[in-house]
């Protein structure tokens, strides 16, 4: 390789423990949102090592405090791994049975959950946890974003129910109901 080639490559070595870093830090965000704390503090401390000597890091030295930070707080709450990874959905206008269809969870399952958050802190509704959650910082760094639609994740437009759609359509009207097994629809 020519000497200008490699003169010309020297500042991308230089980026290697910076990108080593952010990566880390990402990987160990998504572990903590997706509630394994272990994972999350194995890539902090890969990041902790890639930022030792590295004079240039700029934000990433306090990204790492943040998110050490907030790994601490939710073991001082005494939060679950699966009670973290909740955390961030209670603050959106989500149903207890959207939340288990997103985690792909049964109800009972986020229900319980839920349940164990709201009285490890201390609390007995759900806009109470959230301002708690929000106070210490639990939630994810995402989680101040809507958490959109799975359809419009897809690219598509939200579809209603097609059980209802039906219903309306063979002259049902006003309020449905439709047996859970899906076999029958009356109203």
């Amino acid at each position: 390789m020519p000497a200008r080639e490699l003169r010309r490559l020297r500042p991308l070595l230089r980026a290697g423990p910076w990108l080593n870093a952010d990566l880390a830090l990402r990987s160990a965000e998504i572990s903590l949102d997706l509630g394994d704390v272990t994972g999350a503090l194995e890539h902090a401390q890969v990041a902790g090592d890639a930022l030792q000597g590295y004079s240039d890091a700029g934000t990433l030295p306090a990204r790492l405090q943040r998110l050490q930070a907030r790994i601490r707080r939710g073991q001082d709450y005494g939060l679950t791994p699966a009670e973290l990874r909740l955390a961030p959905f209670l603050r959106t206008h989500l149903s207890l049975q959207d939340i288990a269809d997103r985690l792909h969870l049964a109800r009972p399952t986020v229900k319980t959950h839920v349940a164990s958050i709201y009285g490890k802190l201390g609390v007995t509704g759900r806009s109470d946890a959230v301002e708690i959650i929000e106070q210490a910082s639990l939630e994810s760094t995402e989680a101040k974003a809507t958490i959109p639609d799975q359809d419009l994740d897809r690219g598509r437009e939200p579809v209603p129910d097609r059980r209802w759609l039906n219903a309306r359509r063979y002259g049902h009207s006003g309020r449905c109901h439709i047996d859970p097994t899906g076999s029958s629809v009356t109203g």
